[in-house]
């Protein structure tokens, strides 16, 4: 049986209402010359917009900024029971009448250009849908939109999910590392830079009264960093952090109320990727009773996050209880282990040999959700290297955050 997880989205349940209630107050129609023609969007937001900066954080065509997005529109279902347009069940909610969209009636992956100054545009322009017979009725139609952003080389596909009177829109997201399946071999090196940072946004309930589509975006995926703690009275040089195992690589999304998002991911079995990600690789001098992120230029240690891993996190993990728990379900895959290349340098004496140590096999004891950064912190004591996992979930990238679910 297929497990799903719900994300409550007040904003969007927010900014629908209140769009709703705005779009009654006023006792005549707008003037049907007044709203623009076509339709188009505002200015694109990002929920994570933290002062320290995000992997992205900001829409346009300069470097660094994400040029513009992939949108599908929904505005007009079918008859109950039959194929044709039913224009009178346009203006209702999309909780009541997402059963009944057949198609991406009004945009079907439209791919939307965002400049500097946040203005937007696209080729082929869409007008608001209105009907000669009744212009002013054609005002109160409502408008749903799915939007994909900077998902680089991952692979995304869109289509309407279910059977007869319980259609929804479905999307499909995966990473960009071939099926490896039941394989759990991570000899394979795997590229963390390829893996984008994709965003995703939704805004149901819009109307032509409205104007302009506004977009906020969210990403999709869990992000992991490491900082090296030296605890162990001499100075620590860093040369090689690594995470390898079985993680997941495909992720579906269906949208079938104007508050929640259904997310869940194909079992490890099914669709994965298996390998070993680096971290680090380099040569970061850690003095004694100091930390660093690894990966962080040094010239600017608050612009940058450090080296960050992207995973494809699953929202319906179940934390292992003991050790041979046999119902447990991974939170961002198995085969899980943490390897370390270091040296250590008492104060008097000569830099040692180079070590390695490594975690073994590891599992979280918490579900860490899309859309936040966790930061493991490797202790390092002298004779041994502590990795140990704590997490807040409800930290996030979102402004105001202090931005990391800190591993002590």
């Amino acid at each position: 049986m297929m497990n799903i997880n719900r994300y409550m989205l007040p904003e969007l349940a927010i900014i629908g209402i209140t769009a709703i209630a705005s779009g009654c107050q006023s006792d005549a129609p707008a003037d049907v010359n007044d709203p623009a023609e076509y339709i188009s969007f505002g200015a694109p937001a990002l929920s994570a917009s933290d002062s320290r900066a995000t992997l992205v954080d900001e829409f346009g065509q300069s470097t660094g900024k994400v040029g513009g997005f992939k949108v599908w529109g929904y505005c007009v279902p079918t008859q109950v029971g039959g194929s044709s347009q039913d224009y009178g069940g346009a203006s209702s909610p999309w909780s009541t009448k997402v059963s009944h969209v057949e198609s991406a009636d009004v945009m079907n992956g439209v791919d939307v250009t965002v400049s500097d100054d946040g203005s937007t545009s696209y080729s082929d322009p869409k007008a608001w849908i209105s009907l000669d017979s009744d212009p002013q009725a054609s005002y109160d139609y409502t408008y749903s939109f799915v939007a994909m952003a900077n998902t680089g080389s991952a692979t995304v596909s869109h289509s309407i999910a279910g059977g007869a009177n319980q259609r929804r829109p479905h999307i499909q997201f995966e990473m960009p590392f071939g099926n490896t399946g039941n394989s759990t071999s991570t000899a394979a090196s795997l590229d963390r830079t390829v893996v984008p940072d994709a965003l995703m946004a939704s805004m149901f309930d819009r109307t032509r009264r409205m104007g302009k589509v506004p977009l906020t975006f969210h990403h999709i995926l869990t992000g992991v960093r490491f900082r090296a703690i030296n605890r162990s009275g001499q100075t620590l040089r860093v040369k090689r952090v690594t995470l390898s195992g079985r993680f997941y690589r495909t992720a579906y999304y269906e949208f079938t109320s104007s508050t929640k998002r259904d997310m869940w991911v194909d079992e490890l079995n099914t669709s994965s990727y298996a390998g070993t990600f680096t971290a680090f690789e380099g040569d970061q001098t850690v003095a004694d009773e100091t930390s660093a992120i690894l990966g962080v230029d040094p010239s600017d240690p608050t612009g940058s996050l450090g080296n960050v891993l992207l995973l494809l996190p699953n929202p319906n993990g179940k934390p292992p209880v003991g050790e041979n728990d046999t119902e447990a379900v991974y939170s961002l895959g198995d085969y899980k282990v943490i390897t370390i290349q270091y040296t250590l340098t008492p104060k008097d004496g000569a830099e040692s040999a180079e070590k390695t140590g490594s975690t073994g096999e590891f599992s979280l004891h918490y579900v860490p959700a899309p859309n936040t950064l966790h930061t493991a912190n490797l202790t390092f004591t002298g004779d041994r290297v502590i990795v140990l996992f704590q997490a807040d979930n409800d930290t996030n990238w979102e402004i105001g955050s202090n931005n990391n679910i800190d591993i002590n």
